[in-house]
């Protein structure tokens, strides 16, 4: 009975063993783009705890060959050298990007990724539209703690998914976190789009119409309405580059009317900046088409209006964009083309990659790719004198 049961533990950890390995190896730059992206979201959002399980499997599974001479041990331990190797050189190439632009990790973190804890203030919710019979709303977390007399800069939170899903709540653990350096930190939902429901002419307008609201109620939370941040993550990221520059065009329309403020400075992950071209790539087709409602050559005007890179030498504000350098999602030459252009138009851009990093590198809170994001857009804001009075200091 004991050594049927020992057999049995053993085949367990044998299993949970070759599925780490695997899943290491996927996040390699080959094979197909789903199985690697696959492969590259458990090691960017568990790298730490995968790459434990798999060092201490492949001590356990040689000690377990040299005491045995078991050739299905020796493979384990191969396999999982395998897996050590891969996780190792994917998740270097994330610590490569911190070093390259000054960003400590916090290495003890990695152990215990996830949110498992937030301390912050409790959201504050709000109606600012509605769309067709529907609410929409925003959530605002005052800071921790503000200087007296002092008003806080905004960072207002514009979601990804697609332009199909996802909400504010995606981030409540960064916009707690910003609470807690002292800024107005405020997520804003906007009415999504379907197969039957194209809003590539609503969401802009609605989100400024958010940013109008911001402004109105500016005095009520004590907030700076000149200091006004964008931050997005893929769908998200391309509305704050599109919105950012329009606010500094006099070109973005209110839905529900009142001032639009002009956008201090904008922070992007992983944008599509040009909807052509993510039409044309296959695995995100889908969203292109939901969002606009048809092709290119069906609808050329509206791919052009929500396309940054249509618009990419007029006026905008500092921008600072994030990238994996293996996105199979979104492509990446298009960004570091966009950014490019715009650096050669003189626009005051910074652009962060992240190599062996893909789409949702920095999902995970406490992650390497998560850790990135957050210290470099305190970074880039305090460069640009958005910094608040009297910040906090928190862990990343």
């Amino acid at each position: 009975m004991r050594r049927m049961l020992g057999r049995i533990l053993r085949g367990l950890g044998y299993l949970i063993l070759l599925i780490c390995a695997a899943a290491a190896l996927l996040s390699l730059p080959r094979g197909g783009i789903e199985w690697r992206y696959a492969g590259q979201i458990v090691v960017a959002f568990v790298g730490g705890p995968l790459l434990v399980i798999l060092i201490a499997g492949a001590g356990l599974a040689f000690w377990r060959w040299r005491r045995t001479r078991d050739r299905l041990a020796l493979a384990m331990s191969i396999a999982a050298g395998l897996g050590v190797a891969a996780c190792a050189f994917t998740m270097g190439g994330h610590i490569a990007a911190a070093e390259r632009h000054d960003i400590s990790i916090d290495y003890a973190r990695l152990l215990w990724p996830g949110p498992f804890r937030y301390d912050g203030p409790e959201p504050e919710r709000f109606t600012y539209d509605r769309f067709e019979g529907e609410p929409v709303e925003m959530v605002v977390y005052r800071p921790t703690r503000s200087a007296s007399g002092k008003k806080a800069p905004v960072l207002v939170y514009v979601h990804g998914g697609g332009w199909m899903g996802g909400d504010a709540s995606a981030r409540y653990g960064d916009l707690q976190w910003f609470a807690r350096q002292g800024y107005i930190a405020i997520g804003v939902n906007y009415s999504l789009s379907s197969s039957k429901r194209h809003l590539w002419d609503v969401v802009q307008p609605q989100v400024a119409c958010a940013l109008s609201w911001i402004r109105k109620n500016a005095d009520r939370f004590g907030a700076d309405p000149q200091r006004m941040v964008l931050f997005g993550e893929s769908a998200g990221g391309n509305l704050v580059l599109n919105i950012g520059g329009m606010t500094h065009r006099g070109a973005l329309p209110s839905r529900c009317g009142g001032s639009v403020p002009r956008i201090a400075a904008t922070v992007s992950i992983y944008p599509p900046v040009d909807l052509v071209a993510l039409y044309g790539h296959a695995p995100s087709r889908h969203f292109a088409v939901a969002y606009t409602g048809g092709s290119p050559r069906q609808f050329p005007a509206r791919y052009a209006a929500v396309s940054p890179l249509t618009d990419v030498a007029a006026p905008a504000p500092p921008t600072l964009i994030l990238t994996g350098l293996d996105d199979s999602l979104v492509p990446v030459r298009d960004i570091l083309g966009y950014v490019r252009r715009a650096k050669a138009a003189g626009q005051p851009i910074e652009l962060i990659t992240v190599p062996r990093a893909g789409h949702g590198f920095d999902g995970i809170p406490g992650s390497i790719g998560h850790q990135i994001v957050r210290k470099a857009t305190i970074a880039f804001l305090k460069r640009q004198g958005l910094a608040p009075a009297h910040p906090t200091t928190s862990k990343p």
